[in-house]
């Protein structure tokens, strides 16, 4: 997979993808199954490059598509609005003409080609229902039921499982992700979220198996490192831009 055409990359496009599931309020399991079926697109060594058809373009696609399998539906005139404001850097929507009956029905007409390539099987974010369960389960081992003698535990986790989500959602900026274990994913989440906040399941040193093996027993050590690695990758490449800012 050509990592960049001309001046645009595929992380620049999945940048594009959270920005306008932001705008439109769309729920972050959306917003990953939008990025894992671009990425899917984009595996599939015979599409069509950026200079054939627009990556966003075919972004709004899969962000179309993602958002069919939610239960709060989008309408495609507001879609069409957002990804035309955002990529012209402007507030007004556009009025009813030709060109937002073209930008219409190309979304259209690319959602007809993408679910061609994908022979009609929409991959699912299934590693966002496992980091919700498994935060779930490490959640009773954290602190169990919250008190008023345990408020700094459920603070802590609060901060992991959000740390935990924004990582996963920051993974699929690469487009290898999808190529491991979704469960795997989401453990390295997990793990990760847990480090950042110096955290620590309780008796978890005193245990036979970590907890990782308790939740996974299939899942080695080793993967859930290389997909920390491939996420740091992530904070690599968006570095210059904040470094930048700040």
């Amino acid at each position: 997979m050509s990592e960049a055409s001309g001046k645009i990359t595929h992380f620049e496009i999945c940048r594009f993808i959270r920005d306008i599931s932001l705008k439109l309020n769309l729920l972050p399991k959306v917003t990953c199954s939008a990025l894992q079926i671009y990425h899917h697109v984009y595996d599939y060594t015979e599409f069509a490059t950026f200079e054939e058809i627009s990556p966003y373009n075919v972004a709004t696609s899969c962000v179309w598509l993602a958002s069919k399998e939610s239960e709060v539906l989008i309408r495609l005139r507001d879609l069409v609005n957002v990804v035309y404001c955002t990529t012209n850097n402007t507030d007004t929507p556009l009025t009813l003409s030709d060109q937002f009956y073209d930008l219409r029905d190309s979304i259209g007409n690319l959602e007809l080609l993408i679910l061609r390539v994908l022979n009609f099987h929409v991959p699912k974010p299934e590693f966002f229902d496992l980091t919700c369960h498994y935060l779930y389960v490490i959640e009773k081992w954290f602190h169990g039921r919250p008190t008023s003698d345990n408020h700094a535990p459920v603070t802590i986790f609060k901060a992991v499982a959000k740390s935990a989500v924004s990582f996963l959602m920051d993974s699929l900026h690469r487009p290898e992700i999808i190529h491991f274990e979704q469960k795997a994913v989401a453990l390295a989440c997990i793990d990760l979220a847990l480090k950042v906040h110096g955290a620590q399941i309780p008796l978890d040193d005193f245990c036979e198996k970590s907890w990782r093996k308790a939740i996974c027993p299939d899942i080695e050590y080793a993967t859930v490192k290389k997909i920390q690695e491939t996420l740091s990758l992530v904070y690599e490449e968006d570095e210059p831009k904040w470094k930048s800012v700040v």
